[in-house]
Protein backbone atom coordinates (compact mmCIF):
# COMPACT_ATOMS: atom_id res chain seq x y z
CA UNK A 1 0.00 0.00 0.00
CA UNK A 2 3.21 2.66 0.99
CA UNK A 3 4.39 1.91 -3.04
CA UNK A 4 0.67 2.67 -4.30
CA UNK A 5 0.82 5.93 -2.51
CA UNK A 6 4.18 6.89 -3.23
CA UNK A 7 3.37 6.20 -6.96
CA UNK A 8 -0.16 8.30 -6.43
CA UNK A 9 2.28 11.14 -5.52
CA UNK A 10 4.31 10.62 -8.23
CA UNK A 11 1.52 10.31 -11.20
CA UNK A 12 0.15 14.05 -9.33
CA UNK A 13 3.85 15.63 -9.27
CA UNK A 14 4.48 15.10 -13.06
CA UNK A 15 0.60 16.12 -14.18
CA UNK A 16 1.51 19.31 -12.65
CA UNK A 17 5.25 19.26 -14.37
CA UNK A 18 3.17 18.32 -17.74
CA UNK A 19 0.61 21.55 -16.98
CA UNK A 20 3.66 23.98 -15.97
CA UNK A 21 5.28 23.40 -19.35
CA UNK A 22 2.61 23.49 -21.37
CA UNK A 23 0.99 26.56 -19.63
CA UNK A 24 4.65 28.31 -20.39
CA UNK A 25 4.66 26.71 -24.01
CA UNK A 26 1.20 28.08 -24.11
CA UNK A 27 1.81 31.72 -22.92
CA UNK A 28 5.40 31.94 -24.81
CA UNK A 29 3.17 30.81 -28.13
CA UNK A 30 4.71 27.64 -28.73
CA UNK A 31 1.41 25.68 -28.95
CA UNK A 32 0.46 24.89 -32.76
CA UNK A 33 -2.60 24.82 -34.84
CA UNK A 34 -4.88 21.97 -33.35
CA UNK A 35 -5.04 23.73 -29.67
CA UNK A 36 -6.15 26.94 -31.32
CA UNK A 37 -8.74 24.88 -33.41
CA UNK A 38 -10.14 23.37 -30.32
CA UNK A 39 -9.78 26.77 -27.94
CA UNK A 40 -11.22 28.47 -30.97
CA UNK A 41 -14.22 25.74 -30.95
CA UNK A 42 -14.90 25.45 -27.21
CA UNK A 43 -15.17 29.81 -26.82
CA UNK A 44 -17.61 29.99 -29.30
CA UNK A 45 -19.53 27.04 -28.27
CA UNK A 46 -19.44 28.19 -24.56
CA UNK A 47 -20.74 31.65 -25.89
CA UNK A 48 -24.29 30.35 -28.38
CA UNK A 49 -22.34 30.27 -31.95
CA UNK A 50 -21.85 27.40 -33.78
CA UNK A 51 -19.01 25.01 -34.30
CA UNK A 52 -17.46 27.09 -37.47
CA UNK A 53 -14.13 28.03 -36.66
CA UNK A 54 -12.45 31.28 -37.83
CA UNK A 55 -9.39 29.27 -38.48
CA UNK A 56 -10.57 26.50 -40.54
CA UNK A 57 -13.90 28.11 -42.05
CA UNK A 58 -15.35 24.38 -41.54
CA UNK A 59 -17.95 23.79 -38.64
CA UNK A 60 -15.33 21.41 -36.41
CA UNK A 61 -17.89 19.22 -34.88
CA UNK A 62 -19.01 17.80 -38.37
CA UNK A 63 -15.15 17.33 -39.17
CA UNK A 64 -14.01 15.86 -35.98
CA UNK A 65 -17.13 14.75 -33.74
CA UNK A 66 -16.59 14.36 -30.43
CA UNK A 67 -18.67 14.19 -27.33
CA UNK A 68 -16.01 14.98 -25.02
CA UNK A 69 -15.29 18.14 -26.66
CA UNK A 70 -18.82 18.74 -25.84
CA UNK A 71 -18.57 18.69 -22.75
CA UNK A 72 -15.83 20.64 -21.64
CA UNK A 73 -18.20 23.35 -22.86
CA UNK A 74 -20.00 24.06 -19.69
CA UNK A 75 -16.08 24.24 -18.02
CA UNK A 76 -15.32 26.59 -20.88
CA UNK A 77 -17.89 28.65 -19.85
CA UNK A 78 -16.56 28.66 -16.34
CA UNK A 79 -12.99 29.35 -16.44
CA UNK A 80 -13.35 32.01 -18.26
CA UNK A 81 -9.98 33.21 -19.56
CA UNK A 82 -7.97 30.53 -18.48
CA UNK A 83 -9.36 27.74 -20.83
CA UNK A 84 -6.16 26.60 -22.19
CA UNK A 85 -5.05 26.19 -18.44
CA UNK A 86 -7.71 24.20 -17.71
CA UNK A 87 -7.72 22.17 -20.60
CA UNK A 88 -3.47 21.40 -20.14
CA UNK A 89 -4.36 20.74 -16.46
CA UNK A 90 -7.35 18.04 -17.75
CA UNK A 91 -4.16 16.50 -20.52
CA UNK A 92 -2.11 16.56 -18.11
CA UNK A 93 -3.87 14.19 -15.52
CA UNK A 94 -5.15 12.27 -18.10
CA UNK A 95 -1.79 11.60 -19.66
CA UNK A 96 -0.73 11.06 -16.31
CA UNK A 97 -3.10 8.24 -15.21
CA UNK A 98 -2.28 6.23 -17.97
CA UNK A 99 1.38 5.71 -15.84
CA UNK A 100 -1.26 4.62 -13.22
CA UNK A 101 -3.04 2.27 -14.63
CA UNK A 102 -0.40 0.92 -16.51
CA UNK A 103 0.86 -0.23 -12.53
CA UNK A 104 -2.12 -1.07 -11.47
CA UNK A 105 -2.48 -3.75 -14.42
CA UNK A 106 1.32 -5.22 -14.04
CA UNK A 107 0.89 -5.55 -10.10
CA UNK A 108 -2.62 -7.70 -10.97
CA UNK A 109 -0.85 -9.75 -12.98
CA UNK A 110 1.59 -10.37 -10.79
CA UNK A 111 4.37 -9.13 -12.57
CA UNK A 112 7.25 -7.99 -9.99
CA UNK A 113 7.01 -5.07 -8.13
CA UNK A 114 10.52 -3.69 -9.36
CA UNK A 115 9.02 -4.83 -12.81
CA UNK A 116 5.72 -2.93 -12.18
CA UNK A 117 7.31 0.23 -11.24
CA UNK A 118 10.03 -0.02 -14.33
CA UNK A 119 7.20 -0.09 -16.77
CA UNK A 120 5.51 2.59 -14.67
CA UNK A 121 8.41 5.18 -14.59
CA UNK A 122 8.72 3.74 -18.91
CA UNK A 123 5.30 5.08 -19.34
CA UNK A 124 5.24 8.17 -17.39
CA UNK A 125 8.63 9.54 -18.14
CA UNK A 126 8.55 8.28 -21.76
CA UNK A 127 8.50 10.30 -24.55
CA UNK A 128 5.25 9.63 -25.95
CA UNK A 129 3.75 10.69 -22.52
CA UNK A 130 6.11 14.15 -22.62
CA UNK A 131 4.29 15.00 -26.35
CA UNK A 132 0.89 13.87 -25.16
CA UNK A 133 0.73 16.12 -22.20
CA UNK A 134 2.66 19.39 -23.70
CA UNK A 135 3.19 18.79 -27.61
CA UNK A 136 -0.57 20.04 -28.26
CA UNK A 137 -3.83 19.85 -27.17
CA UNK A 138 -5.79 16.99 -28.22
CA UNK A 139 -9.20 15.11 -27.64
CA UNK A 140 -7.60 11.44 -28.07
CA UNK A 141 -4.63 12.39 -25.45
CA UNK A 142 -7.60 13.52 -22.72
CA UNK A 143 -9.10 10.58 -23.37
CA UNK A 144 -6.10 7.98 -22.44
CA UNK A 145 -6.28 8.26 -18.91
CA UNK A 146 -9.79 7.43 -18.19
CA UNK A 147 -9.54 4.67 -20.78
CA UNK A 148 -6.57 3.52 -19.24
CA UNK A 149 -7.95 3.16 -16.26
CA UNK A 150 -12.00 1.70 -17.31
CA UNK A 151 -9.10 -1.22 -19.08
CA UNK A 152 -7.70 -1.73 -15.74
CA UNK A 153 -10.59 -1.24 -13.58
CA UNK A 154 -12.48 -4.45 -15.94
CA UNK A 155 -8.65 -6.60 -15.58
CA UNK A 156 -9.46 -6.09 -11.97
CA UNK A 157 -12.74 -7.05 -11.82
CA UNK A 158 -14.16 -3.61 -11.10
CA UNK A 159 -15.26 -2.41 -14.22
CA UNK A 160 -18.00 0.31 -13.15
CA UNK A 161 -15.61 3.02 -12.29
CA UNK A 162 -14.59 5.81 -14.81
CA UNK A 163 -17.12 4.17 -16.99
CA UNK A 164 -18.69 8.04 -17.63
CA UNK A 165 -15.88 9.91 -18.19
CA UNK A 166 -14.28 7.55 -20.40
CA UNK A 167 -17.78 7.39 -22.35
Amino acid sequence: METERILLLITLAVAVVFLVVSAVKFASFRYGFDTAVVLNVLWRLAHGYDSVTALTGFAHLSDHPSLLLLALVPLTRLTGPWIPQMLFALQALSTAMVSWSVWRLARARGLDAGVSVALYVITLLGAGSWFAATGEFHIVDLALGPLAAVAANDALDRPRRLILWAA
